[in-house]
């Protein structure tokens, strides 16, 4: 399955007031046919009655498991929510796809009270006070269901992932990501001076990093060197893209930053490595102070990493990431025996 798949974009999960008003409705047909029959058979009309508020809160609550399934069952969509969300996101995915059955059990027990309950002219009263039941139930899951739209809303933010093998771009705020990704792919992402601009994911391909091939290239908010317990969401997003499997991550160093240090990145750098061993280093902005970069380089070796020295904005050193890359993830094809 892809990544945010158009299978997840497309499910609708409606929430308590829409099943009511759905509930309501079908519910209010039945009843005025029954009183056109002039009521004739009223233990087969409750049965109707009952079986159809089922039916109409089965299939609606049959959209949630159908989702926690199409996000459990795949890798990247499931580490994605994790990173995210938490655990406890997955913990609700689990929950809402056992929904179904609970609400088939709960109808059946009311179906045999209707079933073996002598008549006594209540038989459709009854039966909508058991529909008022089974929507009782819903709305007692009310929260849960709202948890899962909202999970639903959060990967709806991802696009869809055409290129194989990932190269994500992370670093810093402001250390020029989006500029080297508008640079190497067809992105449009918008640059700024200010921090953190890009909120979520962005995706662009490449068709020039390997010949023949769409390689896709993922924009990522800046990150900062701290626990994750104290990141914000927007930091967990683009730690889920650095997660993702079969992916290269591009790590951008900002010498002239004025946010973090020089220390506080490698610090970052290493968080990421340890996330992904899948590393490029690129020392950015060049086009500043040239000697002021090489001085950054040569510290950032001195801890036992390669770099390269690059400028987004004049394209310097492009080159020679490009065929980095392009040595990597052939390497990555090979070995998967995608290519030979």
């Amino acid at each position: 399955m892809g990544y945010a798949s158009d299978e997840v974009r497309k499910i609708h999960l409606p929430l308590y007031d829409e099943i009511y008003v759905k509930v309501k409705n079908r519910v209010g047909k039945i009843l005025l046919k029954y009183k056109k029959a002039r009521g004739r058979n009223p233990r087969g009309i409750a049965l109707e009655i009952l079986d159809t508020g089922y039916q109409v809160i089965r299939d609606k609550l049959l959209a949630y498991r159908v989702f926690g399934k199409a996000v459990l069952g795949d890798e990247e969509l499931r580490t994605y929510v994790s990173t995210v969300l938490g655990d406890e996101a997955l913990r609700t995915l689990r929950v809402v796809t056992y929904l179904p059955n609970r609400l088939r059990n709960l109808w059946l027990t009311l179906r045999r009270e209707i079933e073996y309950t002598p008549e006594q002219g209540e038989e459709i009263n009854q039966s909508l006070r058991q529909v008022s039941r089974l929507l009782s139930y819903v709305k007692r899951k009310r929260k849960i269901l709202q948890e899962a739209l909202e999970i639903k809303k959060e990967l709806s933010l991802l696009p869809g992932l055409p290129g194989y093998p990932r190269v994500v771009i992370v670093g810093p705020p402001n250390a020029g990501k989006s500029s080297l990704a508008n640079k190497m792919s067809k992105t449009k992402t918008k640059i700024a001076e200010y921090p953190f601009t890009t909120k979520a994911i962005e995706p662009g391909v490449s068709e020039t990093i390997v010949k023949g091939l769409s390689v896709t290239v993922l924009d990522t908010p800046g990150l900062l060197s701290r626990p994750n317990e104290d990141r914000n969401i927007i930091e967990k997003r683009a730690l889920a893209a650095i997660k993702l499997p079969n992916t290269i991550v591009i790590y951008v160093i900002d010498p002239f930053s004025t946010i973090m240090s020089l220390e506080e990145q490698l610090d970052l750098l290493g968080q990421v490595i340890n996330l992904n061993p899948n590393v490029v280093i690129v020392i950015n902005k060049t086009d500043i102070d040239k000697e002021k970069a090489m001085k950054a380089k040569e510290e950032v070796e001195k801890r036992g990493y390669q770099t390269i020295l690059i400028s987004a904005l004049t394209g310097e050193g492009i080159d020679a990431l490009t065929s980095i890359l392009s040595t990597t993830i052939s390497t990555i094809l090979k070995e998967k025996g995608i290519i030979k």
